[in-house]
């Protein structure tokens, strides 16, 4: 194969980095759905009609705001419906067009386009990027990530062509990367650190005023939707930010090291911050990162690009470093981009050594040798994402003691039916952590199918912490239909009650099931104003089912006039269920 040197992307390179980055990929698109792909995706019903778009909009999913990357849920979904194969379609495709604008990048950065094709090589086939790539829920996040970079890309060809079309296509996917992840709020920095560095010749900081605008925009758009900055309206800032920032020096350990070795593969980090007083060793790595960032920095006019590779990794990781509270403080999708700064180092070395002959085929032998290795590797991580069992299964192979894979695979135990095995496992991962609001969450799902009411309201009970989490949700829905069987009905209302003071109806998709549970604990008890709460499931989502649990109550109540109308109201509302005429007119024969 011929390398060419030029400031030009070449016409062939780039067509063959596509092919190559869905090749590595090719074993993953038989696998199946797998752990958080069942809740935002097999289990979403509102993906199944697309007339619920602008509804993505207005409103979060799981506490998080990306109606872009649900809206391509609905769209993938209306063609591909639950068949794995069109999620990974889209999945890998998106994934393969960022590393072919990740070439197209370095080559406009670094005017080489073999250093550039070597990185992009490299980029493409790691290993750390299976996660991101392989998991469809998190693949779809990489929309947000191919825009910003385009918008970042775009931004440079902008700085040298000085056309304001060119800034403006800029602006525009930048929104929509915005509206896709939120870990494009980094653009703006990363083009103040362009300007800085590799574009320090001819900056002009008044062109980073609309980047900002715009940020702030969608920073009002996504506090208004979801009551602050943070996933699920959370505090904007950590509260205890000092720790998480000494915590932070290890965790920054951690993803140096995956880019050097990503092995082995671990899904799921039971990491958390650190509690007060803080090791001094974590302190000490903390002040050295800080001091080599501050040396770093001062050599910024001699090696710029070196400057800018080292800096992007930590301003694009920024989102995802638990200084905004998120759910997770270290995860190995989260340093997709961010770990384009090897990338970037790469094709900076290959400047470096270019005049060499010798050291030249050197060096490009041992990127296509390590990209062979990496490519292996992305290879065989495949394999672990063929279904939840498989995954959690493998992390266990290798983190024997890991108490997210074990209480995942007792859910998925569970789901099979297998209890004894789901509760084997539970009790192993709440040996490890006996605080464990998941593993509670279900133990009691478990020992509520083996009918031990008792044992699972105990665990329903156990499951809960300040800030419901959506498994914690359906616990406490759980809990209340549970009262309600042991005919606890007050118990039940201020479980419901509880709940529903607390968080909106936007906060879960179940939120109609504690309207109905609520309707009915209210029936039992006799209460006057039972069917105000199944009426207003009704007016939540436009489902019948509540409208007709009314009609069966008034039928309970011997209240045949009542009953009557509401059967003609179901019928009147559109429903063509053939069940609801045979109703009416058992009614109407009693009546």
């Amino acid at each position: 194969m011929r390398f060419l040197e030029s400031d030009k992307p070449d016409r062939l390179l780039a067509p063959l980095l596509f092919v190559l980055a869905m090749g590595v990929y090719a074993n993953s698109f038989q696998n199946y759905f797998a752990w958080d792909d069942h809740f935002f995706i097999v289990q979403n019903e509102k993906l199944r009609n697309l007339s619920n778009i602008p509804i993505f909009f207005q409103e979060d999913t799981a506490d998080l705001y990306r109606p872009l990357r649900t809206t391509l849920y609905a769209i993938t979904y209306h063609f591909s419906g639950l068949n794995p194969i069109g999620y990974h379609i889209v999945g890998k495709t998106l994934n393969a067009l960022t590393v072919v604008t990740l070439y197209f990048l370095m080559v406009l950065l670094f005017r080489n386009r073999t250093g550039a094709f070597l990185a992009a090589l490299l980029f493409a086939f790691h290993p750390v990027h299976t996660e991101k790539v392989t998991f469809i829920t998190s693949t779809y996040d990489i929309l947000g990530d191919w825009m910003w970079l385009l918008s970042f890309t775009l931004y440079v060809i902008y700085r040298r062509e000085k056309k304001i079309w060119i800034l403006a296509a800029s602006l525009v996917l930048m929104a929509v990367g915005l509206l896709s992840a939120e870990t494009a709020a980094v653009a703006p920095l990363v083009i103040v650190l362009y300007d800085l560095t590799l574009g320090a010749k001819d900056r002009k900081p008044t062109v980073w005023i609309p980047y900002f605008v715009l940020l702030a925009a969608y920073l009002f758009l996504r506090t208004t939707v979801l009551g602050g900055l943070a996933r699920g309206g959370g505090p904007s800032i950590h509260p205890e930010l000092m720790n998480n920032l000494f915590t932070l020096g290890g965790v920054f350990v951690y993803y140096f090291k995956f880019i050097i070795s990503p092995w082995p593969h671990n899904p799921w980090f039971d990491l958390r911050v650190v509690e007060s007083p803080v090791p001094l060793s974590l302190i000490l790595l903390f002040v050295a990162e800080l001091v080599i960032m501050v040396v770093v920095a001062f050599r910024a006019k001699k090696n710029a690009g070196f400057v800018f590779a080292f800096f992007w990794f930590f301003i694009v990781l920024s989102p995802n470093t638990n200084i905004i509270p998120s759910t997770a403080i270290l995860a190995e999708r989260y340093i997709y981009l961010p770990s384009a700064a090897f990338a970037f180092m790469v094709a900076l070395s290959y400047v470096r050594v270019a005049q060499n002959r010798q050291w030249r085929t050197w060096f490009v032998a041992v990127c296509l040798f390590l990209s062979a290795v990496y490519g292996f590797g992305t290879y065989q991580r495949n394999k672990d994402w063929r279904n939840g069992m498989i995954l959690w299964m493998s992390t266990l192979r290798d983190h024997p003691n890991h108490y997210g894979a074990l209480t995942n695979l007792a859910y998925d135990f569970y789901h099979l039916g297998e209890f004894e095995k789901s509760e084997k496992y539970l009790y192993r991962a709440l040996e490890i952590y006996s605080h464990g609001t998941w593993a509670e969450c279900v133990m009691g799902f478990v020992t509520e199918k083996e009918g031990k009411l008792d044992e699972a309201e105990f665990w329903y009970r156990s499951s809960s912490s300040d800030k419901l989490e959506p498994w914690e949700y359906k616990a406490k829905l759980n809990l209340s239909a549970l009262l309600i069987n042991k005919q606890e009905y007050a118990a039940a209302i201020e479980t419901i009650k509880a709940v529903m003071d607390k968080y909106p109806a936007s906060y879960s998709d179940k939120y109609t099931y504690f309207l109905n549970n609520y309707g009915a604990a209210l029936f039992y008890l006799k209460e006057s104003g039972w069917p105000k709460p199944y009426f207003k499931s009704y007016f939540h989502d436009r489902n019948i089912a509540p409208l007709i649990q009314i009609a069966e109550n008034f039928i309970v109540l011997k209240d045949d006039v009542k009953a009557e109308s509401m059967f003609r109201l179901c019928l009147a509302l559109g429903s063509d269920d053939e069940k609801i005429s045979e109703k009416l007119d058992r009614v109407r024969r009693v009546w």
